[in-house]
């Protein structure tokens, strides 16, 4: 589920950016409500099947939920967070992304759009792998989470900009 890597400035905005990027989010002030539905000026391929638009939304809206939720506690945790207080915060931030690219796999794609899929969920387990390898740290610094993350940052947003341009969705 990225913003441009110069809006993960302030660690507490940096973290839910990243959280929220990690599941198809948007940025920093954005709320878990549903992302917009605007139609982008390119005009939808015929060979999407029906309300397969509709659907990836819901599974993002339901994705960019359980992340908010996660960031807003990244927040509240202290500076440096201990591992054992920060992996019940991201794993199930984790799990949410995971459950995404999992639901998103399960979407009738057109042939065409597998290579934009693939991307999407690759992009989402470099940012699992390294959540992962923070929650074994003893106490990791609010700095090394937000760079650590924030640096999957990009990509993610490529891919998932790339994905909703094919749907005829505005970028996040």
């Amino acid at each position: 589920m990225p913003v441009p890597v110069a809006r993960v400035a302030p660690l507490c905005g940096a973290l839910l950016v990243v959280v929220i990027a990690a599941g198809c989010g948007s940025d920093a002030d954005s709320s878990a409500g549903p992302p917009s539905t605007t139609p982008s000026t390119a005009v939808t391929p015929t060979d999407l099947p029906s309300g397969l638009s509709a659907q990836y939304l819901k599974l993002e809206v339901t994705a960019r939920r359980a992340l908010k939720d996660g960031g807003d506690k990244l927040q509240a945790l202290p500076d440096p967070v201990p591992g054992a207080q920060l992996k019940p915060v991201l794993g199930p931030m984790a799990d949410a992304t995971s459950a995404f690219d999992q639901q998103l796999r399960q979407l009738a794609w057109p042939a065409r759009l597998n290579g934009k899929v693939d991307a999407v969920v690759a992009a989402d387990a470099t940012w699992v792998a390294d959540a992962a390898k923070l929650e074994e740290g003893a106490s990791v610094s609010k700095a090394d989470v937000g760079r650590v993350l924030g640096k999957d940052l990009a990509g993610q947003h490529t891919a998932i900009d790339r994905l909703r341009g094919e749907l005829g969705l505005p970028p996040l």
